[in-house]
């Protein structure tokens, strides 16, 4: 797969196309060697649904009494 085609394929999305069956397959079947060609169409696709923004999600320790949760399921 071609940089530019994946690029094409995700400015189709943000123009509200869907993509067709046999596009679709095109993705689904991009060798190992060749997926890092998809990454800018996706960075496309993810910075027009999301902008530069991240979203991070920790698991707290219980046990050492920093949450300040008071969960039912939980036994600190």
């Amino acid at each position: 797969m071609d940089i530019k085609y994946a690029i094409t394929l995700a400015d189709s999305i943000l123009d509200g196309r869907e993509l067709s069956r046999n596009q679709l397959r095109e993705l689904a079947d991009v060798p190992d060697s060749e997926v890092f060609q998809l990454l800018p169409g996706a960075n496309i696709l993810r910075d027009a649904q999301f902008g530069n923004r991240i979203h991070l999600c920790t698991i707290s320790n219980a046990k050492a009494g920093k949450c300040p949760e008071d969960c039912a399921f939980c036994a600190p």
